[in-house]
């Protein structure tokens, strides 16, 4: 059973690696999954909405903000502190039995299961769908797309990213019905 996942997976990432590969889609990869580090989305997208947010709901933005930045931060910590050393699983990219058959984007020497780029994005997305159930169809989405270029990229597998997912979806899950529904500095 577990040869025939292993299987799958090397499937999996070759196909969106190999036969998806495109100089748009190389493109867009580092805006993906980097999000973060976009000079024009830290500094001027993410600022301008956080402005119009926080003029909008006032205070319960705040606290919301807060409780995504916790997610995020203890979602970044279990998975790369916690999981990844756990699992210790090889990234595709490291693994010499497919390593020739990828096109590498980035060659990260980490640990590959679970992929903290789908974990975090999952957390946070599961625990800003609590605040804003409408949001839900951009979030999720988002997510996933964020997820599925790193399978693009060549450094994780499918099972990493579902992983990833699940792992970050429970951990938004619990953050927050057991302790931001509890603590009223994150209440609504």
């Amino acid at each position: 059973m577990l040869e025939w996942i292993q299987e799958l997976d090397v499937s999996i990432i070759l196909f969106f690696n190999q036969t998806l590969k495109s100089e748009f889609l190389d493109f867009l990869f580092p805006y993906f999954t980097n999000l973060h580090k976009i000079f024009w989305i830290k500094f001027i997208i993410f600022p301008f909405l956080a402005v119009w947010w926080l003029h909008k709901t006032r205070i319960s933005a705040i606290r919301i903000f807060l409780a995504l930045i916790l997610t995020a931060g203890v979602s970044d910590l279990i998975g790369y502190r916690i999981l990844k050393p756990s699992f210790n699983r090889v990234r595709p990219n490291n693994n010499p039995n497919i390593q020739s058959q990828l096109r590498l984007l980035r060659s990260p020497g980490s640990p590959s299961f679970p992929s903290n780029h789908s974990m975090n994005s999952f957390a946070v997305g599961t625990v800003a769908v609590f605040y804003y159930p409408y949001l839900a169809w951009i979030v999720y989405p988002l997510a996933a797309i964020i997820a599925m270029f790193r399978m693009y990229a060549g450094v994780h597998y499918f099972t990493d990213i579902l992983g990833g997912a699940i792992f970050g979806i429970l951990l938004g899950y619990f953050l927050f019905n057991f302790v931001f529904k509890k603590i009223s500095l994150f209440k609504k």
